[in-house]
C-alpha cells in the first residue's frame, strides 16, 4: 500500500491474532490493553466525540483523582477536558513522549524516567503525568512490554475561574518539589548502594562505572519478610537477584537443603543472561531481606544504549556462546571423568555446565581463592588442564610454591586460610570455578544424586588430602623464617662468638711465628758455609748407626729354667 511515495504493510486482525496466539504471555498482555482501551476508542472521527456518556464519566473521574486537580470544582475539570483536550497518543514498547504537555494514560503501563534514564517508577491507566520537569514518557519494555495509550492535555488558562486555576498550580508546585525530591533519593540509592551492588557481582565486576550507572538506574529493590518465599523452583524467572540485606536459604528441586547465602550473593546468573527461563531452585528468606532484581531486560538495554563500549558488548555475547559450548560439550565434568553415553539427556549435568564460570588464564596470571565465609559460601576450582601451581607468600623470604595436579578438584576455602594464590604456569589452562551450592542443586534436582556428584567428591576428597599434606609443609617452612624476639641476641651472640674465634686464631699464629719460628728452614745450617755454597746435596751422609737392643738382656735367658720335653713317638710304636 502506498502512502506520499514510502510503502507501508497491512497486517489484518485475524493473521495479527493468530501469530499473537502463539505466545501466550504477550497476548495476555493485549487483551488486557484492548479491555482498557475499547472504553476510549469507538467509531467517531475525533477524541471530543469519543469522550462522550461513559468514556468522559470515567475520563473525568481520573482527574478527579489525579493529585494535580485536587480540590478543583467538577465544572472546572470538565471545562478542561472541552477545551484542553489534544489528542490520544498510542505509544509502542520502547518508545517516548517529550515536552512540556500533560498526559492522562488511559491503558497500558508507561514508565516514568529522567533525561538520563533514570527510572523513577511507573504509572498505570488514570495517572495524570506533567513532563514539566524535563521528565520522559516510555512506554514499558521487556517481558511484559506492551502499547500505551494516553491522552494529551494543554495547560489551563486563567480565564476558566481564577481560583481553580490558582488551586491547580499550587498543586503542581508541590508535585514538582516532590518529584525533585524523589529524584535526589533516587540518584543516591544508584550511587550509594546499587552501583556498589552491581560492581561485586561475579558477572558485573570490572565493568565501567557508566555502563553500572546505565544499568541501574533501571533497578530497584524489593523487601521480603521473614519466612516469606522469594522465588520458586520451576517458576518463570528472567532476572538475577542481588542480596542486599538478610539471609536467604535455598533448596534443590527435590526439596534438599543446598546452602544459605548472605548479602553480596548472587543467585539466578544464568537467567538474567538469557540462558534460562525458569528457576532451578527455591529461595525462602531465613530473616528480613532486602534484594535488586537485574532483569535480562534491564541488562540488554544497557547493553544496546549509544554510550556503551563495543568491546563490552562483545564480551558478554562471548560469555553467553562461552556457556552455550560448555553444555554442547558438557564441560567440566567431561574433562575430569568419563561421563556415560546418555550425558546430554542429564539436566543436572547441563545446569551445572550453565553455572560453572571458565577463567580465562594467560601465563603467569593469577587468581585469589575464595574464603567459606563468603557470601555465597564454599568455593570449589576444577583444574581440567595446563599447570597450575600454588604459593604461599612470606615476608622473611621468597613465597614457597608447588605445583597442583591436573585433573584435581579444589577447595578453595583450604587455600584461602593459608593466604595463598594460584598461579597458571603454562598458556593451555582450563579452569573452572563452581559455587557449591551450584553443584549441590544441580546434583539434587532428584533425591538420587548422579554417580558424576560422588566421583567429584571422591576427587575433592583426593585434593584436599594432598592440598593439606603440602600446606603442612609450607607452613612450617614459612614459620621457619619467622622473627623471635631474642633473633638480635641470637645474632649478637653468634656475631661474637665468630670474632671471639678469629682473635684466638690470630693470637695462635702470633705466638708461633714469635716463639717457634717457621715449621720448616728453608736454607741449610750457616756451618755449611757461605750462601753460594749451601745447598742439601752438599750436606754429608749421616753415619750409620747400631740400633739399640730394646730386647732383655742375656743373663735373662740363663736365669730361665728350660725343660726337655719328652720325644714323642713315632707311628708304629702307636699301631703296636
Amino acid at each position: 500500500k502506498m502512502c506520499n511515495g514510502q510503502s507501508a504493510k497491512v497486517l489484518s486482525r485475524p493473521d495479527f491474532l493468530r501469530t499473537l496466539a502463539k505466545f501466550p504471555a504477550e497476548l495476555k498482555i493485549f487483551e488486557r490493553f484492548a479491555r482498557e482501551a475499547a472504553v476510549f476508542v469507538g467509531p467517531a472521527e475525533s477524541w471530543q466525540e469519543n469522550m462522550q456518556d461513559e468514556a468522559g464519566k470515567r475520563l473525568l473521574a481520573f482527574l478527579e483523582a489525579g493529585k494535580e486537580f485536587q480540590g478543583c470544582e467538577p465544572e472546572f475539570l470538565m471545562k478542561v477536558l472541552a477545551t484542553h483536550m489534544v489528542s490520544g497518543r498510542l505509544l509502542a514498547p520502547g518508545s517516548t513522549l517529550e515536552g512540556n504537555a500533560w498526559y492522562v494514560v488511559l491503558a497500558g503501563r508507561v514508565q516514568v524516567e529522567s533525561p538520563d534514564g533514570l527510572l523513577l517508577r511507573y504509572a498505570g491507566p488514570g495517572e495524570v503525568l506533567s513532563l514539566e520537569n524535563s521528565l520522559v514518557l516510555r512506554a514499558v519494555r521487556g517481558k511484559l512490554a506492551g502499547p500505551a495509550l494516553c491522552l494529551e492535555l494543554s495547560q489551563p488558562s486563567g480565564t476558566m475561574g481564577s481560583e481553580n486555576v490558582e488551586r491547580w498550580r499550587r498543586n503542581v508546585q508541590q508535585l514538582r518539589s516532590e518529584e525533585r525530591e524523589t529524584l535526589e533519593r533516587r540518584r543516591s540509592w544508584v550511587q550509594k548502594v546499587a552501583v556498589p551492588a552491581l560492581g561485586s557481582t561475579q558477572l558485573l565486576a570490572g565493568c565501567p562505572e557508566d555502563f553500572l550507572q546505565l544499568l541501574a538506574g533501571q533497578l530497584s529493590e524489593e523487601a521480603f519478610q521473614e519466612h516469606q518465599e522469594i522465588i520458586g523452583c520451576n517458576t518463570e524467572g528472567d532476572s538475577m537477584l542481588v542480596l542486599l540485606e538478610g539471609l536467604v536459604e535455598l533448596r534443590a528441586k527435590s526439596g534438599k537443603q543446598v546452602g544459605c547465602i548472605s548479602p553480596g550473593a548472587v543467585l539466578g546468573e544464568p537467567e538474567a543472561l538469557g540462558l534460562l527461563s525458569y528457576r532451578t531452585a527455591t529461595a525462602k528468606a531465613v530473616t528480613d531481606c532486602r534484594l535488586m532484581p537485574v532483569s535480562f531486560q534491564a541488562l540488554t538495554n544497557a547493553l544496546e544504549h549509544p554510550d556503551t563500549p563495543q568491546a563490552l558488548k562483545e564480551g558478554f555475547q562471548q560469555l553467553v556462546e562461552g556457556r552455550r559450548k560448555q553444555v554442547e560439550d558438557h564441560k567440566p565434568l567431561a574433562g575430569l571423568m568419563h561421563l556415560r553415553a546418555d550425558r546430554e539427556e542429564d539436566v543436572g549435568a547441563n545446569l551445572l555446565a550453565l553455572r560453572a564460570e571458565r577463567l580465562p588464564l594467560e601465563s603467569g596470571d593469577c587468581w585469589q581463592p575464595s574464603g567459606d565465609s563468603e557470601a555465597c559460601g564454599p568455593r570449589l576450582s576444577l583444574i581440567l588442564r595446563g599447570r597450575v601451581e600454588l604459593s604461599i607468600g612470606s615476608a622473611s623470604g621468597p613465597p614457597v610454591e608447588f605445583h597442583v595436579r591436573t585433573g584435581s578438584v579444589v577447595p578453595e576455602g583450604m587455600l584461602a586460610t593459608s593466604g595463598a594464590v594460584l598461579r597458571a604456569l603454562s598458556a593451555d589452562c582450563e579452569v573452572y570455578r563452581l559455587w557449591h551450592f551450584d553443584l549441590l542443586q544441580a546434583a539434587f534436582i532428584t533425591p538420587q544424586a548422579p554417580d558424576w556428584f560422588y566421583q567429584l567428591r571422591v576427587l575433592e576428597e583426593e585434593t584436599r588430602g594432598y592440598l593439606q599434606s603440602r600446606l603442612s609443609n609450607a607452613r612450617g617452612l614459612v614459620q621457619g623464617r619467622w622473627r623471635h624476639p631474642t633473633d638480635v641476641a641470637i645474632r649478637g651472640w653468634a656475631e661474637k662468638k665468630r670474632e671471639n674465634l678469629r682473635r684466638a686464631q690470630k693470637r695462635q699464629e702470633q705466638f708461633y711465628e714469635n716463639y717457634l719460628g717457621p715449621k720448616l728452614p728453608l736454607l741449610p745450617p750457616k756451618k755449611l758455609g757461605t750462601t753460594a755454597f749451601r745447598s742439601w746435596g752438599e750436606l754429608p751422609a749421616a753415619k750409620p748407626t747400631k740400633p739399640q737392643n730394646r730386647g732383655p738382656s742375656p743373663s735373662a735367658f740363663r736365669a730361665l729354667k728350660l725343660h726337655r720335653s719328652p720325644r714323642s713317638r713315632s707311628e708304629s710304636q702307636l699301631r703296636r
